[in-house]
């Protein structure tokens, strides 16, 4: 699921849409039981949507593909789309 030219180099990561929906309901979750205390989440809350993301999608994700996928999501908006919710919103938007 991925590419990569060195030996050794992190591969390219692919969201799929079922992945993001995943992602952004975990990470709902986690806002709602405050492990967000500033602007990132915790490191328990990235680690359960990298061990949801791999073990239901059979994909070799890590941390990192989940923070910057999170920089990705809130600066084009899609939480607001994906959650109307305001209490979801106010946890995970800074």
């Amino acid at each position: 699921m991925g590419k990569g030219n060195k030996e050794g180099a992190s591969k390219q990561f692919r969201w799929a849409k079922l992945m993001e929906h995943l992602f952004l309901e975990i990470l709902a979750e986690e806002a709602q039981k405050r492990n967000k205390p500033s602007s990132s989440f915790k490191a328990v809350s990235i680690n359960r949507v990298v061990e949801a993301i791999s073990e239901k999608f059979q994909v070799q994700c890590d941390a990192k593909h989940v923070e910057n996928h999170l920089r990705t999501v809130k600066k084009s908006g899609r939480l607001y789309a994906q959650f109307g919710m305001k209490v979801v919103l106010d946890g995970m938007i800074t």
